[in-house]
């Protein structure tokens, strides 16, 4: 049964109880929650939205089911990086917003074992902590997607997130218009193709020139990875 939570006036939280059965979970698994349960989900977007800092001082919810428990592991985080966390799982969470109720349980049928589903949220806690800009925590939400989605497997998933990690943001047109081009070889800033590289987005290749006798020559460039591939077709869509 679904119950509302009172606080401020711009708020109005119609609060799920877990899909999961358990009794006292950590944090990690927490977040595991709000990702199974669309209308949390919904609601720590919106208080991420809406400067949680403030709420976090007011402590009206505390007592609300994994709402509490979250926001207890992000006051631990102290200072600016709760804030920034916080707004990092919210858009992060208004990203999947489009999976399917169905799906999401199907999702989390597959976590009954209480130490998966900490391993999980804390693999998905650490990352969106890490990530360098606050455009990065859609991308990992357009990768969870799909692979809530069965579109890609858990291990394209975890590459998926290390290359989001790794990629230099300001790079990601780059990336685009290096997939977009139909040239051989492509063409692309050798300083952007180095960064590009370490994200496993694309991978350099040696071109043999011409043989004069003993002596060949030859000369670097970059091709499309498979990584890379994938990356533009699940993660940088619609971008």
């Amino acid at each position: 049964m679904a119950g509302s939570v009172g606080g401020p006036a711009y708020l109005a939280l119609d609060i799920q109880e877990p899909l999961m059965n358990q009794q006292e979970e950590s944090a990690e698994e927490n977040i595991l929650q709000l990702i199974a349960m669309p209308q949390n989900c919904d609601a720590f977007a919106n208080l991420a939205e809406a400067g949680i800092d403030q709420l976090l001082q007011d402590g009206f919810l505390r007592d609300v089911p994994v709402l509490g428990s979250m926001i207890g592991v992000i006051r631990a985080a102290g200072g600016i990086r709760n804030l920034l966390l916080t707004k990092k799982l919210g858009q992060f969470l208004r990203s999947i917003q489009s999976i399917p109720l169905e799906d999401r349980q199907r999702y989390c049928e597959t976590l009954r074992d209480r130490s998966e589903r900490q391993r999980q949220g804390e693999a998905l806690l650490l990352l969106l902590d890490r990530l360098d800009d606050m455009e990065k925590p859609e991308l990992v939400g357009k990768a969870f997607r799909a692979f809530v989605l069965g579109e890609i497997d858990s291990r394209q998933f975890r590459s998926l997130s290390s290359a989001i990690d790794r990629l230099p943001i300001q790079h990601l047109p780059d990336l685009i218009s290096f997939y977009a081009d139909t040239r051989n070889p492509r063409q692309i800033d050798n300083d952007v193709a180095q960064a590009l590289s370490y994200a496993g987005l694309v991978r350099p290749a040696i071109s043999t020139g011409v043989i004069i006798g003993d002596i060949s020559t030859s000369s670097m460039y970059y091709d499309a990875s498979a990584l890379g591939e994938l990356f533009v077709r699940i993660v940088s869509s619609d971008v």
